[in-house]
């Protein structure tokens, strides 16, 4: 068969990669392979790894040469894994695993080791050996911040590609082997065990984090809400006490704009309880976030009865308490 063909063929099933010893493997001699880098048809990524010329340069296929070039058994994990899985909240970076007994040193790949790698705990998809999403989370505890560990947990939960029991199994093996991140992410999935359908968009993470500036009672996530005829509904933020709704109102995180139209007679009937509602846009949000603060800390005061909160007042605060007030949380 033609050399360049066979090159070809290869490259064309590892994102455009290919490997010299795989490429001697499929009966490219060393001299073909010495050649074609030569005249820059193959295009050196690592030691013994090169880049078909022409094919586009994405992430696909530098998470595919670092897997290549960590030598057989090597498959995306931690960060890597989080970006091939579309995990929210992440950056991707090329990132592997490896048996304990290997230590493969590829140049701006970072390597974990391991004793051994479960069977159950990955996959080839798309020709890229990757951790499972469980192993992936596991993985990512141990190296990323507890917000970016929380947005991607979050997102798995939401598509269903883990679930929290078990997690919170795989994090009983975890912490007898000593991993890092176990206390963190065992206690975000506390909260959402407590809580099983805690925050469920970018939205509502964002708005809640804006929300624990305020200087107010945290609002309860995702409350439940009898409705007129035995139907759920369930409220983005509430202050059940004085019945107080935030609804992260946007047309672009509704599937269709007849989900957006449900949630606007959803509403109405919420509203029919006795409940007030503040509908809020991504743009209030990142534009306006003093604003917002001052609206949901007057309709919060303006409640009736005696509400428990940070001033522990049961009347509206006046202008000047809302400036102070405003103004602390604007040097925030």
């Amino acid at each position: 068969m033609d050399a360049d063909l066979t090159i070809a063929r290869l490259a064309a099933t590892q994102h455009g990669v290919a490997a010299r010893k795989q490429l001697l493997g499929a009966g490219v001699s060393p001299h073909v392979v010495q050649h074609r880098v030569a005249k820059g048809l193959l295009v050196p990524v690592h030691a013994g790894v090169y880049r078909l010329a022409g094919t586009a340069e994405t992430w696909h296929q530098r998470i595919m040469a670092a897997t290549v070039a960590a030598g057989p058994g090597a498959v995306a994990s931690h960060r890597a894994a989080a970006f091939l899985h579309g995990l929210e909240g992440v950056e991707p970076q090329p990132e592997v695993t490896v048996t304990r007994h290997r230590a493969p040193r590829p140049q701006g790949v970072v390597v974990h080791r391991l004793a051994s790698l479960r069977p159950g705990d990955t996959e080839v998809c798309d020709g890229i050996p990757r951790t499972r999403p469980p192993a992936t989370l596991l993985a990512l505890a141990a190296v990323v911040p507890a917000r970016p560990l929380e947005i991607a947990l979050d997102d798995a939960l939401r598509r269903g590609l883990v679930s929290c029991a078990h997690l919170l199994r795989r994090l009983d093996h975890a912490a007898r082997s000593g991993r890092p991140g176990v206390a963190v992410l065992r206690e975000l999935l506390a909260a959402r065990l407590e809580r099983p359908r805690w925050l469920q968009s970018e939205f509502e993470r964002r708005l809640f984090a804006l929300l624990r500036t305020a200087d107010l009672p945290l609002p309860v996530p995702q409350f439940e809400v009898r409705l007129p005829g035995g139907r759920k509904a369930f409220l983005d933020f509430a202050w059940p006490a004085v019945r107080l709704a935030l609804e992260a109102d946007s047309y672009r995180h509704h599937a269709s704009r007849l989900d957006w139209s449900r949630d606007r007679t959803r509403n109405n009937l919420v509203i029919s309880l006795g409940w007030r509602v503040l509908p809020v846009t991504w743009e209030d949000m990142v534009d306006k976030p003093d604003e917002l603060r001052t609206t949901v800390f007057r309709a919060h005061f303006s409640g009736s009865g005696p509400q428990k909160g940070a001033k522990n007042r049961s009347t509206p605060p006046c202008d000047h308490d809302v400036r102070v007030w405003a103004g602390r949380c604007g040097s925030a």
